[in-house]
C-alpha cells in the first residue's frame, strides 16, 4: 500500500513538474518574441497620406498586435484631414529624411514590461532635432504608468516643443483632442521649448517649460 501511495505521489509530482516546465518555456518564448519585436529593425516601408502644404513625418516601431500601427494611422488620418502631407515609416539607419523640412514630427513605440524601442531611440539619437513641434506616443496596457513618456522626452533638445500621450488603443475622439491640445500649446509657447504629458484617462496635463523632464 505504501509503495502504491509513493508511486502515485511520484507520478503527481512528475506531472506537476512537466506542466510547470511547459509553462515556463511558453512564457519564456512569449517574452523572447515580444522583446525581440520591440527592438527588431524593420525594412523601411514608406506610406504617404494627403497632399497638403504642411509636412508631417511619423516614425514608429510597430507592436506585435498592431495596436501601435492603428494608433499611428489614426493620427495620420487626423493630420491628413487638417491639410498635412503625412509620411509614415519605421525607424532605420537607412532613412535619409531631412527633418528640418517637416512642420511636425511624431514618434511612437509600444511598451512591454516598462521597456520602449531601442530602434526608435537609436534613430532619434542619430538625428539633429532642434526647435521642432514633436508628438510622442507610447502604447500599452497601464495608462497610469507614464515613465516611458518621460524617458522618450529626455532624448530631445530643450528647444523642442514636445507633447506626449500614452494610449491603449486607437481612439479618434482622443486623438482629435490631443491634436487640439498640442496646437494650443504650440501657439502659447512659440518662443520656448516645453514638455507636456497628456493624461488620456483623466485629461490632466503636467507641464514643464524650458527644461527636459528628469
Amino acid at each position: 500500500m505504501d509503495k502504491k501511495k509513493h508511486s502515485l505521489g511520484f507520478k503527481i509530482l512528475m506531472i506537476f513538474l512537466i506542466i510547470l516546465g511547459i509553462t515556463v518555456i511558453s512564457v519564456g518564448g512569449w517574452l523572447f518574441s515580444v522583446m525581440g519585436g520591440l527592438n527588431q529593425e524593420h525594412t523601411t516601408e514608406e506610406i504617404v497620406l494627403g497632399e497638403g502644404k504642411k509636412q508631417a513625418l511619423i516614425i514608429y516601431q510597430p507592436s506585435n498586435n498592431k495596436t501601435t500601427t492603428n494608433v499611428i494611422m489614426e493620427l495620420a488620418q487626423q493630420l491628413e484631414a487638417q491639410e498635412y502631407r503625412v509620411i509614415i515609416n519605421y525607424p532605420s539607419k537607412e532613412l535619409t529624411y531631412d527633418l528640418d523640412r517637416f512642420d511636425l514630427i511624431a514618434f511612437g513605440t509600444p511598451v512591454y514590461m516598462g521597456k520602449i524601442s531601442s530602434q526608435l531611440k537609436s534613430y532619434i539619437s542619430n538625428q539633429s532635432i532642434e526647435n521642432k513641434s514633436i508628438l510622442l506616443f507610447a502604447t500599452g496596457m497601464n495608462l497610469d504608468q507614464q515613465e516611458e513618456l518621460k524617458q522618450m522626452a529626455d532624448w530631445f533638445d530643450n528647444s523642442n516643443q514636445i507633447d506626449t500621450l500614452k494610449v491603449g488603443k486607437a481612439d479618434p475622439a482622443l486623438m482629435k483632442w490631443f491634436l487640439e491640445q498640442s496646437r494650443q500649446n504650440w501657439e502659447e509657447h512659440k518662443d520656448a521649448g516645453y514638455i507636456v504629458i497628456h493624461d488620456a484617462s483623466e485629461s490632466k496635463l503636467d507641464v514643464i517649460t524650458g527644461a527636459t523632464m528628469k
